[in-house]
């Protein structure tokens, strides 16, 4: 990336969704997006790259966290490490079947990166020939379908079992092999006609915007991601790690939303899942920290999205100077609040007791700068559409405890489908 060019969004309102339909006629692009939305320590900073100089994805993991930082060289890198990673790093194993078919470790080099800068106004294009990258965006035609096709969702679990799990989980909670556990089922649908991916997520945003969006391409495969939480980031020597625990419908009405977030910030249960993970991550995040630094500057903090209430915990940490920046983030994935306390244990029950891999779900996506900074999300709410297949899968779950009712929980994970469930009927 040799020129560097500038402009000023003030006259051209429409420049984002032009870009994003130049960027799809790529192999490789990615959209981060914190949709301008407040939040602790900012969302995303709105990032757009597109294009591959160069791609890694190692077919035997190993080593891969150690080779991403060797082949990362200085540059800005984009990608994603999907939740069956945990097997390099603990003795795992994934036996389900995987719906998806992503791989579980990609990063690539951008050709084009588009960095928005934070008063929302100005953006720097990075390519080799920048200003005529920007008048081929400008010639984009905006028009994108407003009707998508209607769907029949198949449950790759059925309720009833979804039922018996949770009793299930809940006796190894009573026999003390845990104390939570993130329970996650899927969802498929086949289009009726071609996807339109990017129609799809721009529909999604507009719905439930969110904080750590994410529109990501890779040939054929899409991801399309309305996630509220941060798995970790990277600030100079500073890490931050936000995990959510617990979930509330919005009210349909002034009072009963007040009603429904009172609910949340003082229920027992919820704090405890809460907790429970807060305690996980300060423990992934202390070693590699310096001794004392690990504080939690916010628990159970309460924030609104336009479906639901989340619990938030925000928990801090300065990494030691010797740290490489790839091992903090290799030593706290997968994030604890899409596995179960303790970790490990929680892991191996996950995969004896859901019926699919998770795959890029419960993994995150994000990105690397120059100077090793990162911030990564966590992949939930989220759609993987395969423009080949023309097959769409959804994944949701939430957390059990020894008090857990099923019927709640699995009531919980239809309101997470929600957005997207509406988006097809």
């Amino acid at each position: 990336m040799q020129n560097t060019f500038t402009f000023s969004l003030n006259k051209i309102p429409d420049f984002q969704t032009k870009a994003l339909l130049w960027a799809q006629h790529f192999d490789h692009f990615s959209w981060l997006t914190d949709n301008d939305i407040p939040y602790p320590n900012r969302g995303f900073n709105k990032i757009l790259a597109v294009g591959a100089t160069e791609t890694f994805s190692p077919a035997t993991h190993g080593t891969c966290w150690d080779k991403l930082a060797q082949w990362h060289g200085g540059q800005w890198c984009i990608g994603y490490v999907g939740y069956d990673l945990k097997n390099e790093t603990e003795d795992l194993h994934s036996q389900n079947s995987d719906l998806k078919g992503w791989p579980n470790f990609f990063f690539y080099k951008p050709q084009y990166l588009f960095l928005f800068a934070d008063d929302g106004q100005n953006v720097q294009i990075f390519a080799p020939q920048p200003e005529r990258i920007f008048q081929h965006i400008l010639l984009q035609q905006t028009h994108l379908p407003q009707t998508l096709p209607a769907l029949q969702w198949q449950a790759q679990t059925a309720e009833l079992k979804y039922l018996h799990t949770v009793e299930a989980l809940q006796q190894h909670i009573l026999a003390g092999d845990i104390y939570e556990i993130n329970y996650c089922i899927e969802f498929t649908a086949q289009s009726p006609q071609p996807l339109q991916p990017l129609a799809i997520f721009q529909q999604l945003n507009h719905l439930s915007p969110m904080p750590f969006a994410a529109l990501h391409k890779q040939q054929n495969r899409w991801l399309l991601c309305a996630s509220p939480e941060r798995f970790i980031k990277k600030q100079g020597q500073n890490l931050i790690s936000q995990p959510i625990k617990g979930t509330a419908a919005r009210g349909k009405t002034p009072e009963q939303d007040e009603a429904n977030k009172h609910f949340l910030r003082n229920s027992p249960k919820e704090r405890a899942e809460n907790l429970m993970i807060v305690d996980l991550v300060r423990n992934d995040l202390a070693r590699n920290a310096l001794i004392g630094s690990t504080h939690v500057p916010e628990l159970f903090g309460i924030y609104s999205f336009r479906f639901v209430h989340q619990m938030i915990s925000t928990v801090a940490a300065t990494l030691r100077p010797e740290v490489s920046w790839a091992k903090a983030l290799a030593d706290a994935f997968p994030m604890g609040s899409m596995t179960g306390a303790p970790k490990i244990r929680a892991m191996q029950l996950i995969e004896q007791y859901e019926d699919t891999q998770r795959g890029l779900f419960s993994g995150a996506v994000g990105y690397i700068t120059p100077e090793g900074d990162f911030d990564f999300n966590v992949v939930i709410r989220s759609l993987f559409a395969d423009t080949h297949t023309q097959r769409l899968n959804l994944q949701v779950g939430s957390a059990i405890t020894s008090d857990a009712i099923g019927a709640a929980e699995y009531a919980e994970c239809m309101l997470k489908a929600k957005a997207i469930f509406s988006l097809f009927q």
